[in-house]
């Protein structure tokens, strides 16, 4: 009898994982087809839905397509033949249209928000309205740092021929992204007062068998795409403490001497100033967007930071990188535009940042545009 029972329950257990797994497989094929998805965590995403490039450490794959969400934000992510999120670049241009090469990094690239609500393509869209046709072409790339988007304008501006640079810089992590040491990054050195850019050394880090399964399932990638920056994240992490403290980015702003962080200061001023050579010599002008950190913004962020760091704000000076770039600016004569002072007055009336992913929201995007927008044309 009791062994009757013990067969009926295990009958049962395997009739119900069979069934689970048949769904799962369903499930997966279902994805797969219709909606495609790829796990939205860096140290997952970077090496699968990206290609080695040695010059440029990695770019996007060419053509693929999936869904990139969160309880903030809903996207669908198309890239190009050239590795892009943007429509198919030609390089032939029509002689009355103005062509503008904008680079970046995850600002720039902007996946949390539709393709055309960019501010790239916003810009496009005021410009063609209100002078002659222009062209955005959007080479941002997550993770680039300015190292990076040297080696990328000297592959790509003779090909495409724009008549305008703009390099969209985030006081966040340009500067640390820029650090020699790092896996999937050419490296850029001084040397002879320019910039010596070595190739990428590949990463040798092989993915474990979790996350190995997350990269390579659609249904496991939906999960963590669901999981990420949602709203029980979010509460779990204010309970133990681990909401985002921005610590890592401290040093920006701390007025005590760091000698790294100088360093990295003088090579960023180098990589900018080399860049303004190149394109002079090419003849087209070039740019510098400043685009600051959350903190820099938004008062309450601060206030938050400083009290979960235990910080005396005395210390700290909030503008002093964009300082610092205004230094290198005026002094090499490069053009430039700090968004600043204005994203902290849009900031007033609404948040300008995705709370949890903390980059442009849609409104941001909008108040980024303008901004570029107006200041690109009074330099003209």
């Amino acid at each position: 009898m009791l062994k009757t029972k013990l067969k009926g329950l295990l009958f049962n257990v395997l009739l119900l994982c069979v069934s689970v797994l048949i769904a799962l497989v369903l499930i997966e094929a279902f994805l797969a087809f219709f909606f495609p998805q790829k796990a939205t965590i860096d140290w997952i995403v970077k090496p699968n839905t990206s290609t080695f490039d040695p010059m440029l450490g990695y770019r996007h794959a060419p053509h693929e397509e999936y869904a990139y969400y969160s309880n903030e934000f809903k996207t669908r992510i198309k890239i190009n033949s050239e590795g892009f999120r943007d429509d198919e670049f030609s390089v032939e241009k029509n002689p009355d249209t103005e062509r503008i090469m904008a680079l970046g990094d995850s600002f720039t690239y902007a996946a949390e928000v539709d393709v055309k609500k960019r501010f790239t393509e916003l810009i496009e869209k005021m410009a063609s309205a209100d002078v002659k046709k222009v062209d955005v072409l959007n080479f941002g790339t997550g993770g680039y740092g300015t190292c990076q988007e040297y080696s990328l304008l000297k592959q790509e501006a003779t090909t495409y021929h724009p008549e305008k640079v703009v390099l969209f810089f985030y006081i966040g992590n340009d500067f640390y992204e820029n650090d020699l040491a790092q896996e999937y990054r050419p490296q850029c050195s001084i040397k002879n007062d320019h910039v010596d850019v070595l190739p990428a050394i590949k990463g040798t880090k092989n993915k474990g068998t979790v996350s190995g399964l997350i990269i390579n399932s659609h249904v496991l990638s939906l999960m963590m795409n669901t999981i990420r920056f949602s709203r029980v994240s979010s509460t779990i992490s204010k309970v133990i403490g681990r909401q985002s403290s921005y610590s890592e980015v401290l040093d920006l702003f701390d007025k005590k001497r760091n000698v790294r962080l100088e360093n990295l200061f003088n090579l960023t001023e180098s990589i900018l100033t080399d860049m303004k050579e190149f394109l002079d010599e090419n003849q087209i002008s070039f740019t510098v967007v400043v685009i600051p950190h959350r903190i820099q913004v938004d008062a309450n962020t601060w206030s938050g930071v400083v009290a979960q760091n235990g910080i005396n704000p005395e210390e700290y000076d909030l503008d002093m990188p964009n300082a610092w770039l205004k230094n290198v600016f005026e002094k090499h004569n490069i053009k430039y535009i700090d968004l600043t002072p204005k994203f902290r007055d849009a900031g007033k009336e609404k948040g300008v940042y995705f709370y949890h992913n903390g980059h442009f929201n849609t409104y941001g995007h909008e108040v980024a545009a303008v901004q570029v927008y107006q200041q690109l044309q009074s330099n003209t």
